[in-house]
This record gives C-alpha cells, sequence and structure tokens, in this order.
C-alpha cells in the first residue's frame, strides 16, 4: 500500500509539473501574441508608415497619374495593408503595360517600374490605333510623345486587346523590324501597303519618292537602294514629279516618275 502511494504521490506530481510547463507556455504564447498585435496596430496607425510617395518609373506612353488613380488608395493608406498582388493586376488591365515589378520602400514610398509595350506602327483608320512588334492593338497614343511611326494602310480597324494575325500583315511588320534597324530610316515617317502584285509600297511623307519592295531578300533590295541614294539627293525629283523606286527585280532597281511607266 505504501509504495502504491508513493508511485500515485509521484505521477500526481509529474502531471502537475506537466500542466504547469503548458500553462506557463500557454501564457507565453498569449503574450507573444499581443505584443505582435500591438506591433501590427501599431504600424497600422502611426503616421510614419502611410503611405507618402508612389514612384513610377518606365512610363513613357502611359500617364504616371492614370496609373496612380487606377489604384483607387485613399489618402491615409498605409503601406502596411497595400496588396502588391493586387497592384499588379490592376498594372496588367492597361494594355501598354507587358509587365510590371512592384515594391515597398519603408516607411513610406511605393515604387512601381514597368516595362511598356513598344509601338513599332500605326494603323491608318478613324483612330490610327499603334501596334506592337506582335501586331497586338495598343490604343491611341499620347500626342506629345507621338514619334513618326509608319502608318500601315489597307486593314480594317480592330478592338484594343486584340491582334492582327493574318499572314499580310504578319509581313509588314517583319519589313519594318529589318527597317527599324537601320539608321537611314530613322525618323523618316512614311506608310507601308500591300500592292495588288503581292509586293508592298513604302510612300515617304516628306521624300519625294515612294518604294517598291517584296518581304524576300529584303537586305539586298535596301542595300541596292541605299547605293542609288549615294547617286541621288534624298528630294530629287523630275519634272515636278515624285521618284518610283521598284527593288522587286533581282539586282536591278528600276526607278521612274510616278504616273509613268518605263525603266
Amino acid at each position: 500500500m505504501v509504495f502504491r502511494l508513493r508511485e500515485n504521490s509521484i505521477s500526481l506530481e509529474k502531471n502537475r509539473q506537466v500542466s504547469l510547463k503548458k500553462c506557463i507556455h500557454a501564457l507565453i504564447c498569449i503574450e507573444f501574441f499581443l505584443i505582435l498585435l500591438h506591433l501590427f496596430l501599431f504600424l497600422r496607425t502611426n503616421n510614419h508608415y502611410r503611405l507618402k510617395k508612389i514612384i513610377i518609373d518606365g512610363s513613357h506612353y502611359t500617364s504616371p497619374e492614370k496609373i496612380i488613380n487606377s489604384m483607387n488608395f485613399s489618402q491615409d493608406a498605409n503601406i502596411f495593408i497595400i496588396n502588391l498582388e493586387s497592384i499588379g493586376k490592376i498594372l496588367e488591365r492597361n494594355i501598354w503595360i507587358e509587365s510590371s515589378n512592384v515594391k515597398i520602400k519603408y516607411p513610406g514610398v511605393l515604387d512601381i517600374s514597368i516595362n511598356e509595350r513598344e509601338p513599332v506602327a500605326l494603323i491608318k483608320g478613324k483612330n490610327e490605333n499603334a501596334i506592337d512588334s506582335e501586331g497586338m492593338v495598343l490604343g491611341n497614343m499620347p500626342l506629345l510623345k507621338k514619334p513618326c511611326l509608319p502608318r500601315v494602310d489597307g486593314f480594317s480597324e480592330k478592338e484594343i486587346g486584340t491582334s492582327f494575325e493574318n499572314d499580310d500583315m504578319s509581313k509588314i511588320l517583319f519589313i519594318l523590324q529589318v527597317l527599324q534597324k537601320l539608321t537611314w530610316f530613322n525618323n523618316k515617317c512614311f506608310s507601308i501597303k500591300k500592292t495588288e502584285d503581292g509586293f508592298f509600297l513604302l510612300r515617304f511623307m516628306k521624300q519625294s519618292f515612294d518604294i517598291k519592295i517584296s518581304h524576300e531578300k529584303l537586305i539586298s533590295q535596301i542595300a541596292r537602294l541605299i547605293s542609288i541614294f549615294e547617286l541621288f539627293p534624298d528630294r530629287i525629283r523630275v519634272a515636278g514629279n515624285r521618284l518610283f523606286f521598284d527593288l522587286t527585280f533581282p539586282s536591278r532597281v528600276i526607278m521612274r516618275p510616278i504616273l509613268e511607266y518605263g525603266g
């Protein structure tokens, strides 16, 4: 009996120690939770951590003011409750923005870096929307930042956010991609359209000539053209007419006044 009483006493003592340890652990966890809660409330209500400034880097065609307004921040927004993932989704709704990176810089700065889609041409029409190198319609460009982009003629308008996926547009985009790499074509305004015989016509707006080219062996055609320009001034006219250069014949350049035949 004495042995059993001692065993029960030892068992009760161990249970008391275990219960005491559990209570201590629980109190520590509660205290730690309360400290975190107070810290969280302090950061949320402290004016030092309110949103004071938004920095937008990489904005050329898009308006920083419109980007900020689209986020619909309140004046007393706290940086600790700003959802960066939600901001990224809002930025993705802007068709001009291809990708973005959003960071918080303490104590109160939101840093937004965006990569915009680069317009390569304008679709001639009522709205004259810009398109990128993949044929996606981006919409109107800001007038103050509107470069002398090539005008693409002969295509019906499409909705913003949709893409031109036909073969003719693919060939035109390829031609424009090649021409953009050549310094001679920098800052020169021209339009481009497909001709009835399957070639492409470039009509320069400030120069006095038109150029007929093929999308095949384009580099050799342009090389022949530049060699001709080295012999003739850029604005040369024949009897007051514009000049027409046909580069579609192998190893030759056919040159004649427009509205006249013969080479």
